[in-house]
């Protein structure tokens, strides 16, 4: 008798136990679906806030496109506008038509003035006649360091080595003064790697002397230079002349071919 009444208790708790945890699961179901209702309705579309911002910005873009067309517009209308109040001068045609015409004067002019020197210097050029009786003048005072030799090589020191020298090189002073050895035209103002800045001036009857290692040379082509006028001063020396050291090189050419300028020298 006894134990029956245990196994109904039993089975009144198991009961009990199995409503009690049916209604636990069931309260948790609901809560969560609540929850996640909640969260859904208090959630940001961030995708639909950036297409709203896409077209927000070619909206934008778009207006200033017309904006910027109907600027244009106005200047290609009245192309005097964009000058209006911007402190520009803006000219009449008779003005702009005027400053032309001066413009173009003025460069017949100079065209005038570079063809009549060109003339100038060729007349001088034929003019020009060089006396050998008279030789040329020394345009430094200096020691040869290398001396002429066409029909022997001499030493380089720099190079060392043996070479044919068509010229003399004259020992000077950086910054010295160089003076015109003969009357004569400019034909040529030019760079070289061996002579640095150098000019070549046509002295008539097919003499021309050339003069080499210059700095600020105060010639151009076609000026014409008389005997003792300063020409440029002594540069430092080219790689080619480190060891000899300040120079100047002086050539002289009779039709083209070297001649010794020891000869002519005075």
């Amino acid at each position: 008798m006894r134990r029956r009444k245990n196994q109904k208790k039993e089975k009144f708790i198991m009961l009990a136990s199995s409503l009690f945890v049916l209604s636990a699961l069931t309260l948790t179901g609901v809560y969560v679906k609540e929850r996640t209702k909640i969260q859904n309705e208090n959630s940001v579309d961030f995708s639909q806030m950036e297409n709203s911002a896409t077209e927000k910005a070619a909206e934008i873009q778009k207006q200033e496109d017309l904006a910027l067309q109907e600027a244009n517009a106005s200047k290609a209308v009245n192309p005097t506008n964009r000058y209006q109040y911007s402190g520009v001068p803006v000219l009449t045609q008779e003005e702009t038509e005027e400053q032309t015409q001066e413009a173009e004067e003025n460069n017949t002019i100079s065209e005038e003035e570079t063809q009549e020197s060109k003339e100038t210097s060729a007349t001088a050029a034929k003019m020009l006649s060089f006396s050998e009786e008279e030789g040329l003048t020394w345009p430094i005072v200096g020691n040869v360091l290398i001396n002429y030799s066409m029909d022997k090589t001499v030493y380089f020191s720099t190079l060392q080595q043996y070479k044919y020298s068509p010229a003399i090189v004259i020992a000077a002073t950086e910054g010295e003064n160089i003076a015109a050895a003969a009357d004569g035209v400019v034909s040529k103002v030019y760079y070289d790697a061996q002579t640095g800045n150098s000019i070549c001036v046509d002295l008539g009857d097919g003499y021309e002397l050339t003069y080499g290692q210059l700095n600020d040379i105060y010639l151009a082509e076609g000026d014409f230079v008389t005997t003792g006028e300063i020409i440029g001063n002594v540069a430092a020396p080219t790689k080619y002349y480190s060891v000899e050291g300040a120079n100047v090189y002086f050539k002289l050419t009779k039709n083209g071919e070297p001649i010794n300028p020891l000869n002519r020298l005075s």
